[in-house]
């Protein structure tokens, strides 16, 4: 509450070099005040939306790699993980946890991914409507 009266205050004096004070044309004074607020606002959420889009940038850059893949991820605990990481060509199993990484094994030249064909969310979808279809 402190930080609006504070911005109010500051949008009074931009408009008028005057203390605030009580005035005749108090309505103009006010109007003034608040569209000297709404811009400085705007100001703001346009300051707060270009830096996080910066920064989001920037991060992407780092956690983009060309030779370097995480394939898949099982959960064994909470913060406890085995994933399957592809580095070039070769392929190996780590185990992470919340504050270390474990190398497991190098898999075997023959290693190959499994299907399982899970159904997406479409198919669910598509699914569930077909049988409210029969029933109704």
């Amino acid at each position: 509450m402190m930080l609006v009266y504070k911005l109010w205050t500051l949008a009074g004096n931009l408009t008028d070099n005057e203390p605030l004070k009580e005035s005749s044309s108090g309505g103009v004074n006010s109007v003034a005040r608040f569209l000297t607020l709404l811009v400085i606002f705007a100001l703001v959420l346009a300051i707060t939306y270009f830096s996080t889009r910066f920064f989001a940038k920037s991060q992407s850059g780092i956690v983009r790699a060309a030779n370097m893949q995480v394939c898949e991820t099982l959960q064994l605990a909470p913060g406890r993980y085995l994933q399957i990481v592809r580095v070039g060509k070769k392929y190996y199993l780590i185990g992470t946890g919340k504050d270390d990484v474990t190398f497991m094994t190098e898999l075997d030249e023959d290693f190959e991914f499994t299907d399982r064909n899970l159904p997406g969310f479409s198919d669910i979808l598509e699914k569930f409507k077909k049988k409210k279809e029969e029933d109704g």
